[in-house]
C-alpha cells in the first residue's frame, strides 16, 4: 500500500544512512524515495537539532501538475516529476508544501508542490560537488 502524501510530507532518498543512523521509520514511496513516518519538516528538524545534523529547507519551489483527481496514483506522478525536476539539486530530501486540486474548462487537475531539503552533519551547507560525492558513495 502507498504511503499518503499531504502537505508537510517529508520525502528522503531510500539510500541515506543517515536514517539508520537516526533512527528514522520510513516507509517506501517511489523507486529511491522513503517517505518518513510520523515526522513533517518541524518534527524532522527538532530530531536532528540535538544529534549534530542540520535540514536545509530551500526556498525555491518546485511543482508539477497532472490531470485527473487528487488521488494516490496522480500525486504519485507529480512526485515523479517533481523527483526528476531537482535531482541536479543534489539533494537527500523533499518536503511537500502544497496539493491543490481544481479544473480547468472542465478537466479536473492536482498541482503538487514542494520544496528540496538536504540532511548532513554541520550546520553549513556542503557545497553541489560534496554533496554528489556524499551521494556517490551512500550507493
Amino acid at each position: 500500500m502507498t504511503p499518503d502524501i499531504q502537505v508537510g510530507t517529508v520525502l528522503l532518498q531510500a539510500r541515506l544512512s543517515i536514517m539508520r543512523a537516526l533512527s528514522l521509520e520510513s516507509k517506501t514511496y517511489a523507486a529511491g524515495w522513503n517517505v518518513l513516518d510520523a515526522l513533517d519538516g518541524f518534527g524532522l528538524d527538532h530530531k536532528l537539532r540535538g544529534s549534530g545534523f542540520s535540514s536545509f529547507f530551500l526556498a525555491d519551489e518546485v511543482h508539477a501538475t497532472v490531470f485527473g483527481r487528487a488521488r494516490p496514483a496522480n500525486i504519485l506522478i507529480a512526485l515523479k516529476r517533481i523527483f526528476r525536476k531537482v535531482r541536479g539539486q543534489d539533494m537527500n530530501g523533499l518536503e511537500v508544501t502544497g496539493i491543490l486540486s481544481g479544473s480547468f474548462l472542465g478537466l479536473q487537475y492536482v498541482k503538487v508542490s514542494a520544496h528540496s531539503r538536504h540532511i548532513q552533519q554541520g550546520w553549513l551547507l556542503d557545497p553541489a560537488r560534496e554533496r554528489r560525492v556524499a551521494a556517490t558513495l551512500a550507493e
